[in-house]
């Protein structure tokens, strides 16, 4: 077959195939031969007519149409084969030439996303340095005294903190509105579950106190509460208030973290654990002042077809997340103040941002020839296994169905890593030692080795 190839811009290309004579004539043949079995023709069963009789009975037009059918396949595999194109999908294919002696098929292909690296090395974006304070290190000396508290009885007012129980009701202009009432509700005040004010105007207040709380409700929310004023009879029924542990050795022996057992140790161990989280925040927004960069200096040819894939996918699992809430799209719409134009704009644009960043880092990867190696999958392995004191084998027996994201994950990683290596211009100390609280940030695979194994252990 012969091939004519024009390249446009976002990822569309149109081939024009020649259907040779040979194989064209073989194709109207084989057309006519499909069509005989459709014929019924007076004195033979429905197909069973000689080709010859068929072919009085059968327009040549019917021939062409069918032998042109045929042929869209094999044009198609021909011009993706011949000009090496990295096919995605048809956008539309059209017959430009056809007669008994010819067939000429015009095919308009979308090919796979393609990027064209500009400069991706040598950025010298600075990495800052990283500072734990004292108060920060307080402030989370003191979480964990909260997650030891008790909620305990409280005679005095409600102060911010504290958890009121409660019973309300909703009215609007007099009149009660749906899903504005409650009862024995628990309310901690200051978390900001309620709408701006409520939480405020509960404090202090004592038990068994009737409260009426008046609050506006935000201009984007649901049509019908929107901007409007409302007034909830509030009924405090108790008062519950975090009494924490005293702060000494004992109380840090009781967390049961390796290697902690006094106040000292503990500031030491939260210092590491903010110095990692800091560090690791820093490489994070570093890299993607990297990537934004890079992304700046490369071009991409990117169809909207493929886009379209991506965005559909954003929307239905925001759709998702807005039904988990017991919202309708409609609401949501409302809430946010968008049409559906702007929203399904906003899909297609975050779509095409990722697909842009994962472009950029994959084309890297090629670029550099960067591959994942044995000896990387089985240290992901034994660095889990390590930390959940589990025998290796036993977490490649959990992880197995997953083993090609591991594989995607892990390679993405060495890529990004390469990407800050040739970038950064200084580099901040970074802090090695291993800390229990890093299961603050370990992936849901991880997270999944954890309840396995505490499962296993229950057995």
């Amino acid at each position: 077959m012969e091939t004519k190839v024009i390249k446009h811009e976002n990822s569309i290309t149109t081939v024009t195939v020649k259907i040779e004579k040979e194989k064209w004539s073989e194709k109207q043949k084989k057309a006519l031969e499909r069509l005989a079995k459709k014929v019924q023709i007076k004195g033979f069963r429905k197909g069973g007519a000689p080709i010859d009789l068929v072919k009085k009975h059968v327009s040549q037009y019917d021939i062409l149409n069918e032998a042109a059918q045929i042929s869209l396949n094999d044009g198609l595999n021909e011009a993706i084969k011949q000009n090496n194109i990295s096919y995605y999908d048809v956008k539309n294919v059209s017959i430009s030439k056809i007669s008994d002696a010819e067939l000429e098929l015009v095919y308009n292909i979308i090919t796979n996303p393609t990027c064209t690296l500009g400069q991706y090395k040598g950025l010298d974006v600075a990495l800052p340095k990283v500072s734990v304070t004292k108060d920060e290190i307080q402030e989370e000396i003191n979480k964990l005294l909260d997650n030891e508290a008790e909620l305990v009885l409280k005679d005095g007012e409600a102060a911010k903190g504290d958890t009121v129980v409660l019973d309300f009701k909703g009215y609007i202009d007099g009149k009660e509105f749906e899903g504005g009432s409650a009862d024995n509700y628990e309310l901690v005040l200051g978390s900001g579950q309620f709408i701006p004010g409520f939480e405020d105007q509960l404090i202090g207040h004592k038990s068994e106190e009737k409260v009426d709380v008046e609050v506006t409700f935000p201009k984007q929310y649901i049509k019908d509460l929107a901007g409007k004023n409302a007034k909830f009879v509030c009924k405090i029924h108790e008062i519950k208030e975090k009494k924490r542990p005293e702060l000494n050795d004992e109380f840090v022996s009781s967390l049961g973290i390796e290697n902690v057992k006094t106040l000292a140790e503990l500031e030491k161990y939260e210092e590491e654990y903010l110095n990692k989280v800091k560090t690791n925040r820093n490489k994070e927004t570093t890299f993607r002042e990297i990537l934004n960069k890079i992304i700046a200096n490369s071009t991409y040819e990117i169809a909207d077809e493929f886009v379209n894939e991506d965005a559909k996918a954003i929307k239905n699992d925001l759709l998702k997340q807005i039904e988990s809430n017991g919202l309708t799209y409609e609401q949501y719409k409302e809430m946010v103040g968008l049409t559906d134009d702007k929203l399904e704009a906003n899909y297609f644009e975050e779509a095409r941002r990722r697909i842009v960043e994962y472009l950029t880092i994959i084309t890297i990867g090629r670029e550099e020839k960067i591959a994942l190696t044995d000896e990387d999958l089985e240290k992901y392995y034994s660095q889990i296994a390590e930390q959940y004191k589990m025998e290796v084998g036993k977490v490649k027996e959990i992880f197995a169905k997953n083993e090609n994201k591991i594989k995607q994950s892990l390679i993405q990683n060495k890529i990004e890593q390469l990407i800050l290596d040739n970038n950064i211009k200084t580099v901040a100390k970074k802090t090695t030692k291993k800390t229990k609280k890093e299961e603050s940030t370990e992936s849901v695979d991880e997270k999944k080795i954890a309840e396995e194994a505490k499962e296993e252990k229950a057995e």
